[in-house]
């Protein structure tokens, strides 16, 4: 070989040498190397590096056959090589061509380990991080036996995706059951975290809790005493009005509220957060049971003053049809006029009543023509 065919390939061999060089240490020092190696792996994971540790000891062991080469083709004197020098300067390029795409190969099946991994890790730190929290909050509520359970399944969640992150996200995204395993864990934390902070929030601000349900019932106190006024209203004025008893319920809430310091001296939270749910809700519904009876009561003085407008309406129709002194007329009047304005009032019989008249009004109307007076009919 002539002395500057050989230089021109020992210069490319040496350039060859410098990028596999660079590529080897990318290999070396490749975050999903140092996963492998750390151990713990399984499943398709371990399957991988099984595959891939073999390759970069292989890899070693060629580069530095490459480098050894190198070097004593280097060594050389500078004038025309003979035959067998020839050969082995060929042989050293063909062992450099071939290391390149060797390394490449390993170092993309090193970047799918780590995508892979990477996504597991991603995925799994937001849970991990709220099962920590969780698990501080419950230890501070002597709950910590609560989420035992939930710290488990987080245990194993994550033991399976950091172990085998190929099989959990192979094309370096988490696989549908993975997700789910995640987003179901995620979801169970999070509803055990607003339990628990409910329970935090009724043990911190017990006291504050404590006056808002107290100015609560005040309001069910009130509203009790104007349907009790309602009430007493519609049982003068009406007759059996088919109401159910009075509400009084706030003084039943009241005691409820004392009860509550007895729970929370003895510190167990859940029980208290439970009971002050509970009473706010009866609360709430107190509140708007008085409120329905109270519309119950006046709604049947509204429906008696309905009844009264109605019978002087049609009264007023039969005098503009000149029928208003027809005796039968003027006896279903008084009836029903007497029964309105008669305390109690019997609603049913004035209701049939003023239905009685208005039925005959509109029969003798039908047929006689109205006097103009400037108004509709009632109807």
């Amino acid at each position: 070989m002539h002395r500057v065919d050989a230089e021109r390939l020992l210069t490319a061999i040496r350039a060859g040498q410098g990028r596999i060089a660079s590529a080897m240490f990318t290999v070396d020092s490749h975050p999903g190397l140092g996963f492998l190696r750390s151990g713990g792996i399984r499943g398709r994971t371990q399957a991988a590096w099984a595959s891939i540790g073999p390759d970069i000891d292989a890899l070693w062991t060629a580069f530095n056959a490459l480098n050894q080469q190198i070097d004593e083709v280097s060594a050389a004197p500078a004038r025309r090589r003979s035959e067998a020098e020839a050969a082995t300067l060929r042989a050293t390029a063909d062992l450099a061509a071939s290391l390149e795409p060797r390394t490449a190969a390993v170092v993309g099946q090193l970047d799918t380990v780590n995508a892979a991994w990477t996504a597991c890790g991603a995925a799994i730190v937001p849970v991990t991080d709220a099962l920590a929290a969780l698990t501080t909050l419950a230890t501070g509520l002597g709950e910590a036996a609560s989420v035992a359970t939930l710290n488990q399944r987080g245990a194993a969640i994550r033991d399976a995706l950091l172990s085998d992150p190929l099989t959990a996200a192979p094309l370096g995204a988490l696989t549908d059951a993975a997700g789910a395993d995640i987003g179901a864990l995620t979801d169970a934390v999070a509803a055990a975290s607003a339990g628990l902070t409910a329970q935090a929030s009724v043990r911190d601000g017990f006291p504050a809790r404590v006056t808002a349900l107290e100015s609560a019932i005040d309001g069910v106190r009130a509203e009790e005493a104007r349907a009790r006024a309602a009430f007493q209203r519609a049982t003068e004025k009406i007759n059996d009005t088919q109401l159910p008893p009075a509400p009084a319920a706030a003084e039943v809430l009241r005691a409820r509220v004392i009860d509550l310091d007895k729970v929370r001296q003895r510190k167990q939270w859940h029980r208290l957060t439970d009971d002050v749910q509970a009473l706010e809700a009866s609360i709430a519904r107190a509140q708007t049971r008085a409120a329905e009876l109270r519309d119950a009561a006046d709604g049947l003085l509204t429906r008696r003053d309905e009844l009264r407008g109605r019978l002087e309406a049609y009264r007023a129709k039969a005098a503009r049809h000149k029928v208003d002194e027809d005796e039968e007329l003027a006896t279903l009047h008084t009836a029903a006029h007497t029964l309105l304005y008669t305390a109690p009032c019997d609603l049913p019989d004035a209701t049939r009543a003023v239905y009685a008249y208005q039925t005959a009004v509109t029969a003798r109307t039908s047929a006689a023509p109205s006097q103009p007076t400037g108004s509709e009919d009632a109807r």
